[in-house]
């Protein structure tokens, strides 16, 4: 759970709230307007390392049952996916590794359009300020 995060050249502070129920729950990014432009979902998908297995678990579970069947139990896949993408931490594209690492866990094809993001709790999405 870092204070800073790294967004392309610039460092941002990160400030954490936890008040469940909240619109300010979770984690959050001070941006200034000037950087906008150069987020990317590839970055931000990251989040913070702390948060990585939690976020991978709700997105196994936001799965149609098809593909959810054969990452079970989930806690676990979940736990392994945040193992294999540590290593590329913020370096690759969040949603290509994740994709690629719980495909190879389930033995069948995962792409983004799969998961359903609405099901993501708002405290695992990063509140850009």
């Amino acid at each position: 759970f870092p204070d800073r995060i790294q967004i392309g050249a610039t460092q941002l502070p990160v400030s954490y709230h936890f008040e469940p129920g909240s619109e300010r729950d979770g984690v959050g990014v001070r941006v200034p307007a000037i950087l906008v432009p150069q987020l990317t979902d590839d970055r931000l998908g990251w989040m913070v390392e702390g948060l990585l297995e939690e976020k991978l678990l709700a997105m196994i579970r936001s799965l149609p049952k098809q593909l959810r069947r054969n990452l079970v139990p989930a806690p676990d896949v979940a736990k392994w996916v945040a193992d294999k993408m540590r290593a590329d931490f913020a370096k690759k594209p969040f949603m290509t590794l994740a994709c690629q690492w719980l495909s190879e866990k389930g033995g069948e094809a995962i792409r983004p359009e799969h998961f359903e993001g609405d099901k993501l709790p708002d405290p695992l999405r990063i509140r850009l300020e």
